[in-house]
């Protein structure tokens, strides 16, 4: 009687298992049948771009040699250097600037201002008005 309760239990867990569908294979990639998840869409985060900004001469460059600045901001240029350099770039233009000197331009218009030193070709900047 003990046999026919062990072979009846096989049956009955063969029965059960047999009942089930193993699951699918997938592959790499495959998301049928699967829940769909979306991102929350990205939060808007503002930039604020600066109104005023420094640039350095020295070492015969402009640093840093490419700028961000806001329409209406104003760049200064600082000349650290021992030699005379300038600022020349479209719509604007330095005199020859001494160690210690200044030269400020304000940027009105959104664009892409290239600009270099009329004595050192080599220095040159950039600009970039948004």
């Amino acid at each position: 009687m003990k046999n026919v309760w062990i072979i009846g239990s096989l049956v009955l867990v063969l029965l059960i298992s047999g009942c089930t569908a193993p699951p699918k294979a997938t592959a790499p990639g495959d998301t049928a049948g699967l829940p769909v998840k979306t991102a929350p869409p990205p939060e808007e985060t503002a930039v604020i771009l600066p109104m005023t900004a420094t640039v350095l001469n020295e070492d015969f460059a402009f640093n840093p040699q490419v700028l961000v600045i806001a329409r209406g901001g104003t760049v200064t240029w600082r000349q650290k250097d021992s030699d005379k350099h300038t600022v020349t770039g479209s719509g604007f233009d330095s005199p020859e600037l001494s160690q210690g000197q200044t030269f400020s331009h304000t940027f009105s218009e959104v664009g892409v201002y290239e600009y270099g030193c009329k004595l050192h070709p080599v220095m040159k900047g950039t600009i970039i008005v948004k």
